[in-house]
């Protein structure tokens, strides 16, 4: 159906939600457009629950509120819920941190109608403090890695760049589903689903584009603006990068050589000869997905697993037509 279907997962994150709700009920409606709000609670141990029940008064006819539970551990789990019970064809992923500019939806059906091609939309974010709290200069340098500030100078395709924030993004749902299921679980772990559901549209051959007209802000919370916690989250992010790299490499090294009969041939070679110690690679990232992909001796299970997906993708598509 014709509209947009709002997610809010959170856990534990009823604080947040009161003034994340104003903002969706300020939204703009485009006209003869559909629109709903899911709040997903991922079996959160607060009163979470309860204060998003208390939100539905806010919205008006024209706005269907509803309120799920998610017991499964996970946000991806509590995604997929809402999916579930969602009815319009494309999602827009707002944090329960994320406040949503009043045109949002305005600007985002006018990109939808403008560019047909495109499977997932993203825009710009703005930081938003308590007020009287002073952003230090460390944490504007690293804004991008909080999903903040603009994610390329002007409007235009970045599947170049094979990835868009998750935070206030716009996904057409039928492939998103078929992202988030196809192969599970997705292989990222905390804090880096966003990008692994973009490099699967990459794979699904998909484009994304990126528009400095979808604003919204996002709360950081003064215990998340610490050299403590700034050290601690790039610990975490460690081996989702890891995995995201192999992502690239997949696309690069497979889905875009356009010698794929010689790879086949070189790299069972090459192999062979590296065991004897006869040869060695100048980049041994490139060797090892090369020979991941391209050899029976890959034993890489994050690479078997993106090569099932993008094996997978052929049925989506004609399951589609």
């Amino acid at each position: 159906m014709n509209g947009f279907s709002i997610i809010v997962c959170t856990f534990n994150g009823g604080k947040y939600l009161p003034i994340t709700t104003d903002y969706l009920a300020a939204l703009k409606i485009p006209a003869n457009v559909g629109v709903e709000v899911i709040v997903a609670d991922n079996n959160s141990t607060d009163s979470t629950y309860e204060i998003a029940l208390g939100q539905i008064n806010k919205f008006g006819t024209n706005v269907l509120y509803k309120v799920i539970k998610e017991k499964t551990a996970g946000k991806i789990n509590a995604l997929i819920s809402a999916i579930k019970t969602s009815r319009y064809d494309w999602v827009v992923i707002c944090d329960d941190d994320n406040w949503l500019d009043a045109n949002y939806l305005i600007e985002a059906h006018q990109l939808i109608f403008q560019f047909n091609d495109v499977g997932i939309f993203g825009g710009q974010s703005k930081i938003a403090v308590d007020k009287n709290v002073v952003v230090p200069d460390w944490f504007i340098k690293s804004a991008d890695k909080y999903a903040i500030g603009k994610q390329q100078p002007d409007n235009g395709y970045i599947t170049h760049k094979q990835n868009l924030w998750g935070a206030g993004s716009i996904i057409l749902k039928s492939p998103l589903q078929f992202a988030l299921q196809a192969v599970k679980p997705l292989l990222a772990e905390d804090r880096g689903e966003d990008s692994e559901i973009c490099f699967r549209f990459v794979l699904m051959g998909y484009k994304m584009y990126y528009a400095n007209e979808l604003m919204i802000q996002h709360f950081m919370p003064t215990s998340r603006i610490s050299m403590a916690y700034h050290n601690e989250f790039l610990e975490k992010i460690k081996p989702s990068r890891n995995v995201l790299n192999k992502y690239h490499q997949f696309i690069k090294y497979y889905v875009l050589n356009h010698k794929p009969v010689l790879a086949r041939i070189k790299w069972p070679v090459y192999y062979g000869l590296s065991k004897f110690g006869t040869i060695k690679h100048s980049n041994p990232d490139a060797a090892h997905a090369m020979i991941n992909l391209f050899t029976p001796f890959g034993k890489d299970s994050d690479f078997k697993s993106i090569k099932q997906f993008y094996k997978a993708v052929k049925f989506f598509h004609t399951k589609s037509v």
